[in-house]
This record gives structure tokens, sequence and C-alpha cells, in this order.
């Protein structure tokens, strides 16, 4: 399924729904074979691997899907947020340990507002309800295992379970959880291999951070109880 063509459908058909709406795509171009349009072919740059070219095609189908968007009812009071799922074959070996295999953008663009900026700090696609709540000014109380990148309390973290291990990454370490017990720690800011360890003994902080959103979601998952948890009290963004 290439992404120009399923894009434009995309658009016709959300230009059809009632507002306010949710709508949500997936797209493909960018994965495994990484081929694209036979048209297409020696349009984009080579790059040193099969998937450059293929992420040059999607970035075209994106630009004539905003093309084609911004034409529309919808656009100007639309909230797009463009992230993707995962990091893919990559020539640093950075992109390939635990670290950087969830190193991906994530993009909040809407129209109507005046968003311009970088956030620095470390995000994940969990905060992306409480971010989108907090731009479109939603006044009631919501749950969420997430933070929006704009509360000044949010601790700048992101949890993962990856082939066993818990994990949580912050601005510049990674703890590694296993059996209920923190067994790894590394700076990876200034060590993007993971190759020294760091001492377990000064980090409880974090440690129990990771233990408690481990707990807290497996009890949750058990119990179905997750949606009678995690009450993040809101306030409105001035």
């Amino acid at each position: 399924i290439w992404d120009e063509p399923f894009l434009q459908y995309f658009n016709r058909s959300i230009s059809k729904l009632n507002v306010p709406f949710f709508a949500t795509v997936f797209t493909l171009s960018s994965h495994h074979p990484y081929a694209i349009p036979e048209k297409y072919k020696n349009s984009f740059p080579q790059g040193t691997m099969p998937i450059h070219q293929s992420i040059g095609y999607t970035d075209h189908a994106l630009r004539q899907y905003f093309e084609s968007a911004r034409r529309s009812t919808y656009f100007q009071s639309t909230l797009f947020v463009l992230v993707a799922d995962h990091t893919s074959s990559a020539e640093k070996a950075f992109y390939l340990n635990q670290v950087g295999s969830y190193a991906i953008p994530i993009i909040y663009y809407a129209p109507c507002l005046q968003l311009k900026g970088t956030f620095e700090s470390t995000t994940q696609q969990i905060d992306i309800l409480p971010t989108t709540l907090d731009l479109i000014n939603y006044p009631y109380n919501f749950k969420s295992f997430g933070r929006s990148i704009f509360d000044p309390k949010r601790n700048n973290a992101a949890y993962q379970f990856l082939n066993g291990n818990y994990q949580l990454i912050d601005d510049s370490l990674i703890y590694i959880m296993r059996e209920g017990m923190l067994k790894e720690a590394y700076h990876f800011a200034i060590d993007s291999g993971l190759k020294q360890p760091l001492p377990l003994n000064k980090l409880n902080e974090r440690a129990l951070q990771l233990k408690a959103f481990s707990q807290q979601f497996n009890n949750d998952m058990i119990n179905n109880t997750l949606e009678d948890t995690v009450i993040v009290k809101k306030d409105l963004i001035k």
C-alpha cells in the first residue's frame, strides 16, 4: 500500500467526517522491504541503505498529503501528531541498542496554534494523550500513565518493556530491571554503546520509580483496573 495514494484517500475520507473527530493513519512505505513505486525510481536520494530512498518517498507522500489537507475544511482547526513506532535499520550502532531503538520523533503541528520550538527532554508515546489534551484545552480530569510535555512537574522519563526487561530512560541514563530488581544502568549520553555499567547503589530513586510503574501497570492489567487508576489532575494552559 503506497503512502502517497493512501494518504490522499485518507484525506478524502476524513474530509467527510463531522467535526470534531479523531482519526489515525499508519504508513507502510518506510517499512521493509523499503520498496517505492516504479515511477519514482531514482527520484529520491539513494543514500547508503535501502531504507533511505523509501524515507524520501514517505517525505514526499506526507508533503502531498498536507498540500491536499490545506484545502480541506478541517485543516485549520486540527492538531496533527506525527510519530514513529520504533527506529529501523541504521548505520550507527546506538540506534540498535535498547536506548537508541526508542529514539523516535514526535511532532505536534497545529495551523491555528503558535507551536514553535523543540522539547529537549525525554518524552514518549504515552505522553501524546496528555500533551494533546493540554493543547486543545481539555477542561476535565483524565487518566494516563504519561505526562504532558507542558507539565512543569513531569519527571522526564520514558518506560519500556523489552525482552523480559523493564527499563526507564531519562535525559542521560538508562535503568534496566529484571525480576523486580535493578540490574543495570548506563550513562548513555557519554557511553552511547552501553559499555560501562554504573554502580547501582546510588540509583535508588529511579529504581523505585521503575518498580512502581511496572507493579502498578501489571496489577491493573491482572485486576482489569487500568481505567480506574492514574488520575491526572488537569490545569488548563494559559
